[in-house]
């Protein structure tokens, strides 16, 4: 992997020499790679385990497929950014940044007959991340014995799934059997499932609707996403964004006479949790 950087120091120029209020301006540019390989070991095994049971006969089966051909996630990062000191006492800088992921890890559904396990980690597709960072932070206070500085960021992104190894789509199960899509031309996952209006009031509001075979009064009515009077899996469409849009933190430091005291908030917004 390899990075490259430019930092252009614009204060020390003899047209902002003079401007006593700005105390830095600095441009910054920087391009290069990274690498991720944060999945659990020894994933490219083939492995197998014991303590089967075949008509009462001990055997093995196969407990993870692998895959040796499985490498390294890389992101190829481009940012630009601007930096100032303003009355000796504030700073603020902004960033913009696009990077591109390739070989992206992710698990993909096999068949459970041939691998035992269902899913094998691999090498498929490319996203795109873009947005912009700003921190602002200053002392807003500052006498002989006390100092309150405020620190606050904010940052805003936005990913799109550029290719699937060919697949248009791609269906994923989480940690809590919630359902993923990953999409080409779409964010990289979003919550999968049925929508849903409401609950099915009685028997017959429940006879006059399409629902699942299952479903009885005070089950949670599905919408017929496609209008064809049917509910079945082609009525599951996207239900929600699992990423924030908008990511933002205020931190406040104080200090007198030796004595420190700091609290930080932070938040997310533009996101949908499943519950």
């Amino acid at each position: 992997f390899w990075s490259l950087g430019f930092m252009w120091n614009i204060k020390n120029e003899a047209f902002l020499k003079d401007v006593e209020w700005l105390t830095n301006a600095q441009i910054k540019l920087s391009t290069g790679t990274s690498g991720n390989s944060e999945i659990n070991y020894y994933q490219h095994l083939a492995l197998v385990s014991g303590n089967a049971n075949y008509f009462d006969q001990a055997g093995i089966f196969p407990s993870q497929s692998g895959n040796e051909g499985l490498g390294w996630e890389q992101t190829w990062a481009n940012n630009v950014g601007v930096s100032f000191g303003l009355f000796n006492r504030a700073n603020v800088n902004i960033d913009f940044y696009h990077k591109k992921t390739t070989n992206m890890l992710m698990k993909v559904p096999t068949s459970y007959a041939i691998t035992g396990e269902g899913w094998r980690w691999e090498n498929i597709g490319s996203m795109m991340n873009r947005g912009v960072e700003i921190a602002v932070e200053g002392d807003v206070i500052r006498t002989k014995d006390f100092t309150w500085n405020l620190s606050a960021n904010v940052s805003y992104n936005k990913n799109k799934l550029l290719e699937l190894s060919g697949e248009e789509r791609l269906i994923s199960t989480g940690e809590r059997n919630e359902t993923y899509l990953a999409q080409v031309g779409h964010r990289a996952i979003s919550f999968f499932g049925y929508k849903t209006d409401g609950v099915y009031l009685s028997q017959a509001d429940l006879d006059a609707s399409p629902h699942l075979a299952s479903a009885t009064p005070g089950s949670l009515k599905i919408v017929d996403v496609n209008d064809d009077g049917v509910i079945n899996d082609k009525d599951r469409t996207v239900i929600g964004n699992p990423f924030p849009k908008i990511t933002w933190g205020i931190s406040n430091t104080f200090r007198w006479k030796g004595f420190d005291l700091y609290f930080l908030i932070q938040g997310v917004s533009g996101l949908d949790v499943f519950n």
